[in-house]
């Protein structure tokens, strides 16, 4: 992803967030409340919240802002599967035995 495409992405929503943080400390010119900066941007209160933790925990980095990858993450299934293999037939072979 080239440098215009990630500032085009994330220029949105810095402008939200910082609008936020103005509001949350009461000293935004523009909006008094979080609905209306809701209303004149036409996000969700929960996306904002979103953007907002990831961008602080990423200590304010810009490119926490750029969208992440959906799904769980590769091999987290895989352990899971091996259990319920494992807890089915160990069922299946006790009903078996007695």
């Amino acid at each position: 992803m080239n440098p215009t495409t990630k500032r085009l992405m994330t220029d949105k929503w810095l402008l939200v967030i910082k609008e936020y943080e103005l509001i949350k400390q009461k000293k935004s010119k523009n909006f008094s409340t979080v609905d209306q900066l809701c209303s004149a941007f036409k996000v969700q209160r929960k996306d904002i919240r979103k953007y907002y933790e990831r961008w602080v925990k990423s200590g304010k980095d810009p490119d926490a802002l750029l969208p992440q990858k959906r799904g769980p993450k590769p091999g987290q299934l895989k352990l899971v599967k091996r259990q319920l293999f494992f807890s089915f037939n160990d069922n299946y072979i006790s009903r078996l035995l007695f």
